[in-house]
């Protein structure tokens, strides 16, 4: 069976929650994030409750799940630990510990993205995820080999230093060069796309 891609699925990432203080160090937080579903433009919405101290804390979720099938709905509530490492000039960066379990062992993987699958937020892992980008195959290859979302994240995750003594280092320096190129083979495959839909059409 073909993989779910995590590109279409509501997700929650601490970087966009942390840009609007929804996350913030010494401070206790409540909102409701609402994400409207397109072509469709039916909304749903979740409650956030934030609360970090030194680094660590949790996020608590509360939701309803209505069954597509018979109308039931079911009321979520649940919480996300949180957790921090600090950043070389100063500052930290906040991460998700992913509260799920999958054939029956705890999962605790640290992640900076939850997706929504069934009733509950977790880590691609857990939901067992793909993203569109490493699907390209075919015409596709010309664009050479995809470097997703997923691997960038995990080449910056293992980049200890970024910078010394002011200047970028080499590792880093490396992996912009990768980001930049991973930008401009999803242009190209944009593009492709736009053609290929266009021959159908016609």
């Amino acid at each position: 069976m073909s993989k779910t891609e995590a590109d279409s699925l509501n997700q929650l990432d601490v970087n966009w929650l942390v840009r609007r203080k929804i996350i913030e160090n010494h401070r206790f937080c409540s909102q409701q994030i609402t994400w409207t579903h397109r072509p469709s433009g039916k909304q749903s919405s979740i409650g956030v409750q934030s609360s970090l101290i030194d680094g660590e804390g949790y996020i608590k979720l509360s939701y309803t799940v209505t069954d597509r099938f018979d109308d039931t709905s079911e009321k979520i509530d649940y919480s996300v630990p949180l957790t921090s490492t600090p950043c070389h000039f100063g500052g930290h960066r906040y991460w998700f510990i992913c509260p799920l379990s999958r054939n029956g062992i705890y999962c605790g993987r640290r992640v900076a993205k939850l997706y929504f699958v069934d009733k509950y937020f977790g880590c691609r892992y857990c939901h067992d995820l793909t993203y569109a980008s490493r699907k390209l195959s075919g015409k596709w290859k010309i664009i050479g080999n995809v470097i997703s979302e997923p691997d960038l994240e995990e080449m910056e995750n293992h980049i200890k230093l970024k910078y010394y003594s002011g200047k970028i280092t080499k590792r880093y320096k490396g992996f912009l060069r990768k980001q930049d190129k991973s930008i401009f083979q999803m242009g190209v495959a944009a593009q492709l796309l736009d053609c290929g839909e266009g021959k159908k059409e016609s």
